[in-house]
């Protein structure tokens, strides 16, 4: 290094405005500015800044503490080299690309690398007619945007933009791009897409396939090498979908990587073990990475499964088959609203209607919905927001403008918009110009109409919402072209639509704001009505409710700095967790960050609830679903403080007992950040009394009003909110027995809706034969009169399917025979027994399900595996370890995942031996090893996910 720095030379300061005229505006004057400002720096002898010869001194520490007083020196002299080359470039294009270079020397290289020996022929891109590098400045710049926000784009996700953003004549560099053998990163990838923009097309210089010499892929990806050949023996058409978009499904189009599973074939994924299926065993199959699950079905009796120690150095990703085929090809062997069935002879029998036809809201591939015009927003400001969706994994619908439009595909835009929650209208300058804009705006209100749980969030981009709501200015002149070429209802629809759509309130994205900022806190709506404002209460059967959502609401001193905690407290089944729903759905979005935890008391049941418990809330405030593993509850305290307290939060403790201690989970209530706000619910007052060293404030929920009792019961026993004559005295008769419980009105007043006087006395005697017993007790009066396959799916529900999505529960009953499985369902849903969420999952509440829990522990209450279901985890491991079993044992969830060092040995063959009829096996942090041949012939569900790593899964057809 040279050693010419100079410790005496004064500092020197660059007039950039009279000193620097040319002020770098891109590649056409690069070499003037260059040479203008190494000009500059070389009269006064500071080029040395630039070239590397002027090294910084040594910054060792002097007694005082201090950095050497020539360390100081260089460190100010270089940074207003940088101030200089800062100010004379331009901002918009150009800075982001250097803004954060540690030095002088680190910009100067890096606008080298940006602009010298390229040949620059201007070869436009497909988006909006810009050129790749302002296209890409232009990202970069919005990432800056975001980064300043306090949402940092990843460069990975940058890269991956920027390559789907380029047009098709950039087809070639970006396959060879993909076949790197290492990421590429932003300003590499700037740098390979101007080159290749300048260059004439030459064939030497093209991307060919190794294996079928066709340009533009490399054999890695090659479609034809991907593509597997299969053998069939049977008329099922199953798919099997190794990205999980949609788990299992029989419509071609909504798989990503999809191929049929009707022969001889295999997947893999992991690296641990392999699991044998033959004899056509297998026909119905969930595949997911991590855990891994397996959904089959099992057509012949007899069945083999064998399961054998794979070798570590199997690539888990080279030997999965990947063959991508055209939805249209198989469009009529698989109607989309049916899912075949098969006898026992391998034909085709039945159809059984779509599970999911059945939830009033259908829960489709897409949760969000971008209507947008392209070339207004589609470059940036959407392709941002999608982007920033995407992370999040909420499933977003972009229309791709590239594919020509027909009133053909109509149908399907209809479908993906009416499944999907959020809408969002991107409404631009030339919004109204497009038909069909305007048709899916008038979609999204007519949605809206029919469901409220459909949300419309407008974006006005450019343009001012009066405009909107007016059809003025630029809608103006779009629609004195509509009124030329379609009919006047048409048309009033599309002015209707805008000028519902332009009240909404929304965003307005002007010239000086930044779209980045404004694409985050669109974003951030957005997740807290599809992951967090999930908690969706039909508040038309709600009664009374009001009155609390205000008491706690002016307890939690919303406009108070610091950290306030409110405990609820009161009887199991008295509406605690509703309240602190409507509470949470009314004030979430004041927050940063939002984390609703449910049964909290349920989970600290388990042994690692503890860790559980701080990897979901930490989950939720970081909004990502794999954080990797927490070792132990320290761990855990510290990330959260770490982690959630830079947020403004608000956080739901549902269901907390004596069991949970807020500082041993959470840490110092005082080291969330101001204004963070807890709500905790407890049935245990002297719980809530010990939060935070007693600064939790209490609110007691109390009993039902006979009047306020006597209106919830109507609304299920009538759909009224007043008894019809000569039912008056029956209904307060059952009043006086509920006892003011909330939960135990729905329940008895669902049970009697649309039975006749006989039919009510009947109960009305039962009921009081309870009346002093637990609620648990005076619920099961609502079991004991569903059928028995009835029964049968509620215990498995309460047991095992809470949280569970509803469709897949369906294929395991429908494999057992059980018929009306949707109208059973719905049952249970009338009966107030379960629901159904917005994500299609099964809910019940914790009363209900300890009902259900209770009624299978008292099958046999000394002896666990003699019960038809084994859910405890203490009581699974006793039951493998000293291979115990009876026929009586239909279902056993085994988690073995808090066992330290894997603690029980890989499960054999001889483990399972006394379980001839299990019907559903979930091990978690266990392997299996050996020959498992015919040990399962009654098998529908498996569920394991290894201790360490993933799992090999190779499913072979035969």
């Amino acid at each position: 290094m040279s050693n010419n720095f100079r410790f005496l030379d004064p500092l020197i300061s660059i007039d950039v405005a009279s000193q620097l005229p040319i002020k770098l505006t891109g590649a056409a004057n690069y070499s003037s500015w260059r040479r203008q400002f190494h000009s500059l720096l070389a009269g006064y002898g500071l080029q040395g800044y630039l070239d590397g010869t002027i090294t910084p001194p040594p910054t060792s520490t002097l007694v005082g503490g201090g950095t050497t007083l020539a360390s100081r020196h260089w460190t100010q002299q270089d940074q207003r080299i940088f101030h200089a080359i800062m100010a004379s470039v331009d901002e918009e294009t150009i800075a982001p690309f250097i803004v954060s270079c540690p030095t002088a020397r680190d910009a100067w290289l890096g606008l080298e690398r940006l602009f010298v020996s390229r040949s620059r022929s201007q070869r436009l891109n497909h988006v909006k007619n810009q050129s790749v590098s302002v296209f890409l400045t232009s990202l970069k710049r919005f990432a800056n945007d975001l980064a300043l926000a306090g949402h940092h784009v990843d460069d990975a996700d940058l890269v991956l933009h920027a390559l789907n953003g380029v047009g098709p004549e950039f087809e070639e560099i970006v396959a060879a791009i993909y076949e790197r053998g290492d990421p590429i990163s932003f300003e590499e990838l700037f740098y390979e897409l101007v080159k290749f923009e300048g260059k004439e097309d030459d064939p030497t210089t093209r991307v060919v396939c190794q294996y079928c010499d066709e340009p533009g892929h490399a054999a890695k990806t090659c479609p034809r090498i991907t593509t597997t050949t299969i053998s069939s023996s049977s008329s099922s058409c199953w798919l099997a979908d190794s990205a999980t978009t949609q788990h299992i499904t029989n419509a071609l189009g909504n798989l990503s990587f999809s191929q049929f599973l009707n022969g001889p074939n295999s997947l893999i994924n992991g690296d641990a073990s392999e699991i044998n299926f033959t004899k056509g065993a297998v026909t119905v199959i969930v595949l997911l990475l991590q855990p891994i699950v397996l959904l089959y079905k099992l057509l012949f009796g007899r069945n083999i499964f064998n399961a054998a120690q794979q070798s570590d150095a199997i690539n888990p990703f080279a030997s999965v088959p990947r063959a991508v085929s055209d939805a249209k090809d198989h469009q009529n062997s698989a109607p989309n609203n049916k899912l075949p069935q098969q006898s026992n002879d391998g034909t085709s029998a039945s159809t059984v209607e779509n599970p999911r036809s059945a939830s009033s809201l259908p829960t489709g591939e897409h949760e969000v919905f971008l209507s947008f015009r392209g070339p207004d927003t589609r470059q940036v400001f959407t392709n941002t927001l999608f982007i920033l969706l995407r992370r999040l994994s909420i499933r977003t619908f972009m229309d791709d403008e590239k594919l020509e439009k027909g009133d053909e595909i109509w149908p399907s835009l209809a479908t993906a918009i009416r499944q999907s929650k959020i809408h969002v209208a991107i409404l631009s300058e030339n919004y109204a110009y497009s038909k069909w804009c305007l048709r899916e705006l008038v979609k999204f209100v007519e949605c809206r109409k029919q469901d409220k749980r459909h949300i419309i969030l407008p974006i006005f981009y450019m343009v001012d919402p009066g405009d909107v709501r007016h059809q003025t200015g630029p809608y103006q002149s779009a629609f004195q072209q509509h009124e030329k070429k379609f009919d006047s209802k048409t048309v009033q629809d599309w002015r209707d639509a805008l000028n519902e759509v332009g009240t909404i309130k929304g965003w307005t994205v002007g010239s000086k704001d930044k779209p980045g900022e404004i694409a985050d806190r669109v974003c951030n709506e957005i997740w807290l009505h599809i992951r967090q404002n999930d908690k969706f209460l039909d508040r038309d059967r709600l009664v009374g409710i009001d009155d609390h959502i205000r008491a706690v609401t002016d307890e939690l001193s919303l406009d108070s700095e610091g950290v306030t905690m409110v405990g609820l407290h009161g009887l199991g089944g008295i509406g605690k967790t509703t309240i602190a729903r409507a509470v949470y759905n009314q004030i979430s979005t004041s927050f940063d960050r939002c984390s609703f935890l449910e049964n909290i008391r349920e989970m600290q049941e388990q042994k690692n609830g503890t860790i559980d418990l701080q990897h979901k809330l930490i989950s939720n405030i970081m909004r990502k679903d794999s954080l990797g593993s927490i070792d132990n509850d320290v761990e855990g305290k510290n990330l959260i403080k770490d982690r959630v307290s830079m947020f403004k939060v608000l956080i739901i403790l549902d269901d907390v007992d004596e069991k949970f201690k807020f500082e041993d989970v959470l840490g110092n209530p005082g080291q969330f950040a101001s204004g963070t706000r807890f709500i905790i619910t407890s049935r245990n007052e002297k719980v809530l009394r010990t939060v935070g060293e007693n600064q939790c404030k209490l609110y007691e929920v109390g009993q039902m009003s006979p009047r306020i009792s006597l209106e919830l019961f109507c609304k299920h026993a009538f759909k009224k909110t007043r008894p019809p004559p000569g039912y008056e005295t029956l209904s307060q008769d059952i009043i006086s027995i509920a006892g003011g419980l909330p939960l135990f009105l729905e329940v008895v007043g669902s049970l009697l809706y649309g039975e006749e006087k006989p039919i009510w006395e009947e109960k009305l005697v039962q009921l009081r034969k309870v009346s002093l017993k637990g609620v648990a007790e005076r619920l099961k009066i609502s079991y004991d009169v569903l059928e028995a396959e009835t029964q049968q799916i509620f215990l498995d529900i309460a047991c095992f399917c809470i949280g569970m999505e509803k469709e897949i529960a369906i294929y395991m009953w429908s494999d057992l025979k059980y018929l009306s499985l949707l109208s059973r369902i719905n049952s249970l849903i009338q009966r107030s027994m379960i629901k159904i969420g917005y994500d299609n999952k099964f809910q019940m509440h914790d009363q209900m399900r300890d009902m259900g829990r209770e009624i299978v522990r008292e099958e046999n209450i000394e002896q666990p595996w003699k019960r038809s279901r084994i859910w405890d985890p203490e009581e699974a491991l006793d039951l493998l370890q000293n291979k115990r079993g009876s026929k009586q044992v239909k279902a056993l969830c085994a988690n073995f995942t808090w066992i330290p060092d894997l603690g029980l040995k890989p499960l054999k063959r001889q483990h399972f031996l006394k379980l001839p009829e299990l019907r559903y096996l979930e091990a978690l942090g266990a392997r299996f090893n050996g020959d498992f041949g015919n040990i399962f012939p009654n098998l529908r569900w498996l569920r394991s996910k290894a201790h360490r790593g993933m799992i090999i899964i190779r499913l072979i057809f035969i």
